[in-house]
């Protein structure tokens, strides 16, 4: 994002457009070490880089190391950028990029080393991760078993991917809140920001009260809009895509590969997770039940508090697999789907294939979210 002088002088990031915030929406190219390369802007502006003389944005590519190599939005390399020192336009790139390490270091920013140009080796940024990034676990590519009394049961297979270790907490949203999550269109779908805008929201449905709120409790009171505004604040700030599940990975995550009933396995048992039966009558910590964790030892699969997922309510079985984290499917204003049942379910609704189907703009105490991603996290 640009800072208040952009806002009020004209940003100076190189793009335009009416109600442009400093960071371009969707693909564009920019020139890097290696060529021209496709990335998605809006999930690639570094929040803790910006040039130090105008202080607008600077963008990066992600190397297959991790790291990271700067440039500002007119695909100079920082040094290069208009606003820097000059002397640097005649240097070689591996020259440019060790005195563009230099001043990555006055942002306090770990580095690495990665592969560049003619087998050498430069320093570059490697992405900070704070303790409010939620953990994710690997969920290995491969068959499972899809739906129980959902019919048709059937074989799905899935690709690799990730996906939160537990439900997100109030402690891992907050920065959300307190950053500018309810106030930049940027995150939202088109109808999301308009309902956030008509209904006012700024915080979470019960985020100022004690029965709900504490720091390693479930989030609950959130849409599926701000489920989804969270996941793309959250790429924004770390620059690595996080997603809502689809309800296929959550319901491989929750099961295992052998479909089983519970995460645990296919026989009931007391004192597993937070469901009616616990007799809580309320939410509990996300770690508060290690012995109900699934097969990839993901928590809470089942009870506590029911998760967005991106896919939509009216997708039938046998369960097609497309890209539901797409602009297009994201846009649709139509219900979703939540999955795992809550603290107030019974055992039958908490099982892992059982689906739930609500109005996106519904926020009751036991709506939560967990997040996912198509790769692992850098330095974890």
């Amino acid at each position: 994002m640009c800072n208040a002088w952009n806002h009020h002088h004209g940003c100076r990031c190189g793009f335009g457009g009416e109600g442009h915030l400093g960071r371009p929406s969707g693909p564009s190219e920019i020139s890097t070490p290696a060529g021209r390369q496709r990335i998605y802007t809006d999930s690639h502006v570094d929040p803790n880089a910006r040039c130090p003389v105008c202080r607008a944005c600077v963008f990066f590519y992600q190397s297959p190391s991790g790291g990271r190599v700067y440039f500002d939005a007119l695909g100079q390399p920082w040094p290069k950028h208009p606003c820097t020192d000059n002397s640097n336009l005649e240097r070689d790139d591996n020259t440019i990029l060790e005195t563009l390490y230099q001043q990555l270091k006055a942002f306090n920013l770990p580095t690495e080393m990665a592969p560049y140009s003619d087998g050498k080796q430069v320093p570059v940024s490697s992405p900070t991760l704070p303790a409010w990034v939620p953990a994710l676990v690997k969920v290995s590519a491969g068959p499972f078993l899809m739906g129980s009394n959902e019919k048709p049961q059937h074989t799905l297979t899935l690709p690799d991917f990730w996906i939160g270790k537990t439900p997100m907490t109030n402690a891992q949203f907050r920065p959300f809140v307190e950053d500018d999550g309810y106030h930049n269109q940027q995150y939202w779908t088109l109808a999301g920001w308009k309902w956030c805008q008509k209904e006012r929201i700024v915080t979470p449905r019960h985020w100022d009260d004690k029965q709900w709120n504490g720091n390693d409790y479930p989030l609950v009171g959130v849409s599926w809009f701000e489920a989804v505004a969270y996941c793309r604040w959250l790429t924004a700030q770390t620059g690595h895509e996080f997603c809502l599940p689809s309800e296929a990975e959550w319901e491989k995550a929750a099961r295992g590969p052998d479909g089983r009933i519970w995460p645990w396995g296919n026989t009931w048992e007391a004192g597993r997770c937070n469901s009616k039966e616990a007799g809580i009558g309320k939410t509990t910590p996300v770690s508060q039940y290690p012995n109900g964790a699934s097969p990839y030892g993901v928590l809470d699969m089942a009870g506590n508090v029911w998760e967005w997922v991106a896919t939509k309510s009216d997708k039938g079985y046998p369960y097609q697999v497309e890209d539901e984290w797409m602009k297009a499917y994201l846009e649709a204003d139509s219900n979703r789907v939540l999955r795992g049942g809550s603290w107030h379910d019974n055992q039958k609704v908490v099982r892992g294939a059982y689906r739930g189907n609500y109005y996106v703009r519904y926020r009751y105490h036991d709506f939560g979210l967990r997040v996912a991603s198509r790769s692992p996290l850098p330095g974890r």
